[in-house]
């Protein structure tokens, strides 16, 4: 909590100082543009991510059908019981293991993807600045253009052309 709190900070005196510093504002004189993304968005509907997702509830399913097989043939053995529940438990800490790291492997990988296509979108539609928004990483919504669309579609096209710049900030 405090490290994301402190990453707010940051985020925001970073923010300040590209706004108040001599030389760090737009070279028109104008206002600075800011972009945001809504990455549980792109993630939501990322079908690699769904796919993750499905292999993760299949391997769980077949981990407690087999515990729950080993427990109906132990009937009422009581010391076999008491294995299999520890033994389930074990399994049970290697899977959870297992599977966090694949998710932040995923996740890091990912936000990496985002991060790139951003800031080729960012580049076309003369975006200053792209504020990505994450369960990873939480910023603090205060407006900006959004090009959560934009990114859908670039995203989706799994690096091949990228969507064309939209006539309207928010990408419609």
């Amino acid at each position: 909590m405090m490290k994301n709190r402190l990453a707010t900070i940051a985020l925001a005196v970073g923010l300040a100082a590209a706004v108040f510093l001599p030389g760090c504002q737009p070279e028109d004189g104008g206002r600075i543009s800011v972009g945001k993304v809504d990455t549980a968005v792109l993630l939501k509907d990322d079908p690699d991510y769904q796919s993750l997702s499905i292999d993760y509830l299949k391997e769980q399913t077949d981990i407690r059908k087999s515990f729950v097989d080993r427990m109906k043939q132990a009937k009422n053995d009581e010391k076999k019981l008491q294995t299999i529940q520890e033994d389930y438990i074990k399994t049970q800490q290697k899977f959870n293991d297992k599977w966090k790291q694949k998710t932040v492997d995923f996740i890091k990988t990912r936000h990496a993807s985002i991060q790139d296509t951003a800031a080729e979108i960012a580049k076309r539609k003369d975006i200053d600045m792209v504020v990505i928004d994450s369960k990873e990483y939480p910023t603090v919504e205060w407006g900006g253009v959004d090009m959560t669309k934009d990114m859908a579609l670039a995203i989706s096209s799994n690096g091949g052309a990228q969507p064309q710049a939209s006539g309207t900030p928010e990408g419609e």
